[in-house]
């Protein structure tokens, strides 16, 4: 598959399933942060805390770590679950979202600390060996909620995907990741403008919330669909090349 055409397939899949996708962000994204804005708005009258112009506060740090915590589960147990539904059917539903998230954000916890911990040790030795690895295991996660088999055994068998289109990988990802700041840098001037001209915290935060929102779609649906796409088509290539290999 050429890029056009992940792209385009890409397209029609956030189609196919954008209101389970919308409905997931929203309700455990978007939702959360604007409760949170509102808490600090309310209680300590600014919706962003800015410790360069206001003193510390426990209270308000404490507020703010808490939050922290939630918003880390919730990004786990919304990833891995439009993941793991995205892998296993083409059109999927929001309980989908849900089931597979509740089952799978702890062992994707997991997964990501080990990765991170080797992709660290990579980059504290050398810059290059942290990019050549961290493009040989982008179907990591993948290959873990698609077969539910062990961290190492998917990260040898994301390298053994990307073995001999590492180029093309890197050039994907260079090329996907463009077009999502663009997009999100657009999105960001767009929903800020009337902010400019207004100092009501109540219009920051709801296009806050609209731009979160958006730029959500874009990175928890888009990008997760489009590399999901690529998984897919090149797990299907090796199993055929191994079958005419046989």
């Amino acid at each position: 598959m050429t890029f056009s055409s992940i792209f385009s397939q890409t397209v029609k899949d956030l189609k196919t399933n954008f209101k389970p996708i919308f409905w997931a962000v929203f309700g455990f994204i978007v939702i959360p942060k604007l409760v949170i804005s509102l808490i600090n708005l309310i209680f300590f009258g600014s919706a962003i805390y800015d410790l360069s112009v206001e003193p510390f506060s426990w209270s308000r740090f404490s507020l703010m770590l808490l939050f922290g915590v939630i918003s880390a589960f919730l990004f786990l147990f919304t990833l891995s679950g439009i993941t793991k539904a995205s892998v296993k059917k083409n059109k999927f539903s929001l309980a989908d979202i849900k089931h597979h998230g509740k089952k799978n954000w702890l062992i994707y916890l997991g997964f990501i600390l080990v990765m991170a911990i080797f992709l660290l040790g990579l980059f504290l030795l050398l810059i290059i060996p942290g990019i050549i690895f961290m493009i040989y295991w982008i179907f990591g996660s993948y290959v873990f909620l698609d077969e539910d088999k062990g961290i190492l055994y998917s990260l040898k068998k994301s390298r053994q995907l990307v073995k001999g289109n590492w180029w093309k990988m890197f050039g994907y990802l260079i090329l996907i990741m463009i077009i999502l700041f663009i997009f999100a840098i657009l999105i960001g001037i767009i929903l800020a403008l009337p902010i400019l001209f207004s100092g009501n915290s109540i219009v920051y935060i709801a296009f806050d919330g609209i731009s979160n929102l958006i730029v959500s779609l874009a990175f928890y649906g888009f990008l997760t669909l489009f590399f999901k796409n690529i998984y897919l088509e090149w797990k299907g290539k090796s199993k055929t090349d191994k079958k005419k290999k046989k």
